[in-house]
């Protein structure tokens, strides 16, 4: 008598018997494995964008010559970046940085909020511990 195959849930790692050519073994794990694959392609998507904007406005901070892309921000040369992107999807976002993209720079962390604070980008939002009152 031949026995049923068994599988190991991709998710949870416990086996199971699979009807058909199943690779989870509840409607709960096959849930969560959707959302890991959507989260892996929407991930691809956006460094596609990222690399894109990196080739077009150069891949090291402005200022100081910093090339680590992990670290490394878009920022508006004039300020008001939450302004364009609150609301507004990531890649629609990224759109309009490769359709205009003199008005964008690529600054490290670091230079990008020194710059903030320089040119008070932020002043109304946060109170400055070291302005005079």
């Amino acid at each position: 008598m031949a026995g049923k195959k068994t599988k190991i849930c991709v998710i949870c790692k416990e086996k199971f018997s699979p009807e058909k050519d199943w690779k989870t073994c509840s409607f709960k794990c096959s849930k969560e494995l959707r959302k890991l694959t959507h989260r892996k392609k929407n991930r691809r998507y956006h460094l596609k964008f990222r690399n894109e904007i990196f080739k077009l406005l150069g891949d090291r901070c402005l200022k100081c010559g910093f090339s680590d892309k992990r670290a490394l921000q878009i920022d508006h040369l004039n300020g008001g970046g939450y302004r364009q992107r609150i609301g507004k999807n990531p890649i629609t976002v990224y759109k309009y940085i490769l359709q205009h993209p003199k008005e964008f720079q690529i600054l490290c962390a670091n230079c990008n909020q020194i710059k903030r604070v320089e040119n008070l980008e932020f002043a109304n939002k946060y109170k400055i511990p070291w302005q005079e009152q």
